[in-house]
Order: C-alpha cells, then structure tokens, then sequence
C-alpha cells in the first residue's frame, strides 16, 4: 500500500528516479566498483523504504548485486 502511495505521485518519483538513474551512470562511466545511495523521508519509515526497495528489486533483475540497509529500521 506505501508503495502505491508513494509511486501515484508520477512526476515526483519520476524526478527521484531519473536522478538516482544519472548517478549510477556516472559512478558506472567512472569505473565505480560500488556506488552507495542514501534515500532519505520524514521518520525514514514510509517513502525512503518504498524507493529503496523497488531500486534494489529493479537493479538484481537488470543482473546488479545489491545491498539494501534499512538504517531506522529497529526504532
């Protein structure tokens, strides 16, 4: 349901991913062996989670090794 939430605002999370998408790039032109990225919300519980967790399912089935670490996740 947070998910749907957070992606029915489709100009704004378009906006992210297109950001997101033109860092990777670059640490990828750059050679980057690892790329870390920060997603961050009020509370880090609703939005940053949602993001986080679509990136990484999208980036393993594009054949990526991806770690997601959910900073607040035991508060």
């Amino acid at each position: 349901d947070v998910q749907a939430a957070v992606f029915s605002h489709k100009s704004l999370s378009k906006r992210l991913f297109d950001q997101i998408d033109a860092a990777i790039k670059s640490a990828q032109e750059k050679k980057k062996e690892t790329v870390t990225i920060g997603i961050g919300c009020s509370f880090g519980h609703h939005r940053s989670v949602a993001i986080a967790e679509v990136y990484k399912d999208l980036y393993r089935a594009l054949g990526n090794d991806v770690t997601v670490e959910h900073r607040d996740l035991s508060k």
